[in-house]
């Protein structure tokens, strides 16, 4: 879904999938507050600090630099064709800025969720004592949920205005640590969420809630940084990335299916590689004008939704399967 929703802005879709358009384009978000809500699932199973970090330098923070220096040092020879002799990050005091930058968690351009997260981790410390006070009963646990819940409505009838939710310091911070509790306390009381009355309630929440977003998102997107609404950290956003994660976990246990037992774990162990792959491989593409290309070739008008459906998912496969190709051999690699 995030693959597809950065092909979303990069490609041409076509007419005939224009009300498709707009839905991934509501969708594609919700995928951040996901991703940090199901942070929350097993994050505080454990009090070994070392451990979480240790975990995370290697198997975020590594791979997520080494990224952003192939990106920084390579993108204009790679993209545009600028001779390294001419690109100008080729400095000493280049070098010093920019490793400073990634050092404070400045220097993450499209990565942005890899510096949310590791400032989620970072900050780790300060919310356990705080999921030790929820745990202590669960009306600490509904005033939590109540309060987060008015912070977010306050703030969006206030047009962002109150926190000013955005993709860098606090502004990504706060919400991410609020999804991440959420996810939490999600996963400590799954046993009460699965089942269809479960599942119904979540699916006509998430809709109702999409229904809500849609004129908001039309109302303050005329105004300028109120647009925020088109992303993930409202009240909106949290409802319905809690409603897919039920639905989510509901459709893994029912999914017993002896081919997807095995093909999901696979793919899930190569999606943080494929997040910090695909992006690179899509700038290469749009730079090259590989999707007004795609579009002219292989694109059928007035066949109906459907192909539509199907080229849109045929285009995304273009960047997600070269992606998982590169994941494996740098998995095992940064494994090692």
């Amino acid at each position: 879904m995030v693959v597809m929703g950065h092909c979303t802005y990069a490609g041409t879709f076509p007419e005939e999938a224009a009300g498709l358009h707009q839905l991934f384009m509501y969708l594609f978000p919700l995928c951040n507050g996901m991703f940090f809500m199901m942070s929350g699932f097993y994050l505080f199973e454990s009090r070994d600090l070392l451990g979480l970090w240790k975990r995370t330098l290697k198997g975020v923070v590594l791979p997520g630099v080494l990224m952003l220096f192939f990106w920084h040092y390579f993108y204009e020879f790679i993209v545009n064709g600028v001779p390294f002799s001419e690109s100008g990050v080729f400095n000493l005091q280049d070098t010093i800025s920019f490793v400073c930058n990634v050092i404070l968690l400045k220097e993450t351009s499209v990565y942005w969720y890899l510096s949310a997260y590791i400032w989620v981790i970072l900050v780790w410390p300060l919310l356990c004592p705080l999921v030790d006070f929820l745990a202590k009963g669960p009306k600490r646990e509904a005033w939590f949920l109540g309060i987060s819940l008015g912070l977010f409505a306050l703030n969006d009838l206030l047009g962002n205005r109150l926190f000013h939710f955005g993709f860098s310091g606090g502004g990504v911070l706060f919400p991410a640590c609020v999804f991440v509790l959420w996810g939490h306390l999600l996963h400590k009381y799954r046993p009460r969420i699965m089942g269809r009355g479960a599942m119904g309630l979540a699916a006509a929440a998430f809709l109702f809630f999409m229904a809500i977003r849609f004129p908001m998102e039309a109302y303050y997107i005329t105004r300028g940084p109120e647009a925020y609404l088109a992303n993930w950290h409202n009240l909106p956003g949290l409802i319905d990335a809690l409603c897919l994660c039920i639905l989510g976990l509901n459709l893994l246990q029912r999914g017993e299916h002896p081919v997807l037992s095995r093909v999901l774990p696979f793919l899930s162990g190569y999606t943080f590689y494929i997040y910090l792959i695909h992006p690179f491989l899509i700038r290469v593409a749009a730079a090259h004008r590989f999707f007004p290309f795609f579009y002219e070739k292989f694109y059928l008008p007035g066949q109906g939704i459907l192909y539509g459906i199907f080229y849109i998912i045929t285009g995304c496969a273009v960047f997600y399967l070269p992606s998982l190709v590169l994941s494996i051999p740098l998995k095992k690699i940064l494994s090692r």
